[in-house]
């Protein structure tokens, strides 16, 4: 779960409005989404069948359970 938190961390703080760098530009922004595609994304991520994106979300993403994912999901949607 520390390996989850660690990479959406990443993603928040890269997607907080600030000028990107070139290596941010190529991480996914998830803040702000709707829940059914955030857990959508998710599954994709943690399965690997979400194409053009770096390794790091899916192996981030390995150990947690469908429920987590949820929670996840729902959280995701609701920061501000």
């Amino acid at each position: 779960m520390r390996k989850i938190i660690a990479a959406l961390a990443f993603v928040f703080i890269a997607s907080s409005g600030r000028a990107e760098t070139i290596a941010e530009r190529a991480v996914p922004r998830i803040a702000n989404q709707r829940e059914d595609y955030l857990a959508k994304t998710l599954r994709e991520y943690k399965d690997n069948s979400r194409h053009g994106y770096d390794a790091t979300m899916a192996e981030a993403l390995q150990p947690a359970t469908p429920e987590q994912i949820s929670d996840l999901a729902y959280f995701l949607a609701r920061v501000r």
